[in-house]
């Protein structure tokens, strides 16, 4: 069945590529500390209106400065990977659920031993409400998550040395976020616009995460044809992250910001999506024995119901 008969304020193809997109960043850790924690993107929406399930891969490495030790031991660097499955339903029209499940491997190199750390991270569950659309292709969309504190957050290495909370599968505290997305979509193409600020309570240990505040900017691009549908993305993001508490005392060398791009290119036949993308930091500012981030590598599949549903005003797919 060809699905690109028209073109309406979300065409098929683009709406089922940003509910994807959105299941992919969605999946990801925190780029800012590293580790525990939720990390939902850069504020994107699912802006698919029908359910979706997806499968997320994301690689991602921090290399920490020379003096960086434990006890002897010289710590190298820090490699996250990550995979997540996530649902996108519809209660009722103009909103979406999203619930996902982490399932993280991180691995600590050291110049004497090497730390490993497997099992579920924090799970998360967000909704997004469409509160505003118009038939000329902009709308406005508001959403909140929370997460909860289900990954180990007090794991020790071969030393019994208890591991630094950016290492951490999670934070041991409930988290919230508050988030808001603006796009504007002529034609084949759409911009998004997103912004959301995280916040994290203290787990029984006394620590706290500092709030990080997010700001982002992406284009996308439809090719459609007879088979399937390619849509190329490219985007920056900005993230600040205030220092961390621990015991009400302020960790001043926690906080930081970074600016950083992205490109990708999603692939979508029938009702099965595949899409790569790729981050790299253009600018980092962080304490000068803190982590930097190298390149992230994310791979995601996502199969979306193609059944009847009520739509809400706009149709977005």
């Amino acid at each position: 069945m060809n699905i690109w008969p028209i073109r309406r304020f979300q065409n098929r193809a683009s709406g089922i590529a940003f509910g994807l997109l959105f299941l992919v960043q969605h999946a990801a850790a925190c780029d800012a500390c590293g580790g525990g924690g939720v990390y939902n993107g850069f504020g994107f929406m699912p802006l698919a209106d029908r359910p979706i399930v997806g499968l997320n891969y994301r690689q991602l490495t921090f290399t920490h400065p020379a003096g960086n030790w434990n006890g002897e031991s010289a710590v190298l660097t820090d490699r996250f990977l990550s995979g997540t499955a996530t649902v996108l339903w519809m209660p009722i029209p103009r909103l979406r659920m999203v619930g996902s499940v982490p399932f993280r491997h991180h691995t600590r190199t050291e110049s004497l031993q090497s730390t490993v750390l497997s099992g579920v991270g924090d799970l998360r569950l967000d909704a997004d409400w469409n509160a505003w659309e118009s038939g000329a292709g902009f709308w406005v969309r508001l959403g909140g998550g929370v997460s909860a504190p289900t990954g180990t957050y007090m794991a020790r290495d071969a030393s019994f040395k208890q591991l630094p909370p950016s290492f951490q599968l999670g934070r041991g505290a409930w988290g919230g976020s508050a988030r808001i997305a603006v796009a504007v979509a002529p034609d084949a193409w759409t911009f998004i616009a997103t912004g959301e600020t995280s916040v994290w309570g203290s787990n029984e240990q006394g620590y706290r995460a500092g709030l990080l505040n997010r700001l982002g900017a992406q284009a996308f691009r439809r090719m459609a044809g007879k088979q399937r549908t390619w849509l190329p993305q490219a985007g920056f993001h900005w993230e600040s992250w205030q220092a961390d508490r621990e015991r009400g005392s302020l960790l001043l060398a926690t906080a930081g910001s970074r600016f950083v791009g992205r490109a990708g290119v999603t692939l979508q036949r029938a009702s099965q999506l595949i899409h790569v993308a790729a981050e790299w930091p253009l600018a980092q500012d962080v304490a000068s024995d803190a982590p930097s981030l190298g390149g992230t590598l994310e791979i995601g599949w996502a199969w979306q119901w193609s059944g009847d549903l009520p739509k809400s005003r706009v149709r977005f797919l």
